[in-house]
């Protein structure tokens, strides 16, 4: 009896630890520290407005290394779909692909606004463990 059950849950055990974890992360979090490991998934969720020319773009600083994964994807909000100054939820997704601590920093400004500082700027500090 005891080697069935064995045998039993551990595929589910071993299929659990296997999986990749993932996190979301948003404006309202900004500044938390998030711990990922080897493999899991960050999604990065900010509200914006690009009909008015306000364009979110992130860098990373340190050592560490999350890769992009697929484009940005824009999410209209409710029924004003396409409609002008209606901001728009764009969602980035990163793969945590080596160990290490950096920083990720979003910020929002106008492309052809040179000189003038971001509207806004989000920053998450992030620490990637092995697996």
């Amino acid at each position: 009896m005891k080697n069935l059950l064995i045998f039993t849950l551990l595929p589910m055990v071993l299929a659990n630890s296997l999986h990749a974890a993932e996190q979301t992360l948003t404006e309202k979090n900004s500044g938390e520290k998030v711990v990922l490991r080897q493999g899991d998934l960050l999604s990065v969720k900010l509200l914006a407005n690009p009909t008015t020319g306000y364009q979110w773009n992130f860098s990373l600083i340190g050592k560490g290394r999350l890769t992009q994964e697929g484009d940005v994807v824009r999410e209209s909000q409710g029924t004003t779909k396409g409609m002008l100054g209606v901001p728009v939820k764009e969602i980035w997704k990163f793969r945590a692909s080596e160990t290490g601590s950096l920083k990720i920093i979003f910020s929002t400004a106008r492309a052809w606004e040179k000189g003038i500082p971001p509207a806004r700027v989000i920053t998450w500090p992030i620490t990637i463990q092995s697996r």
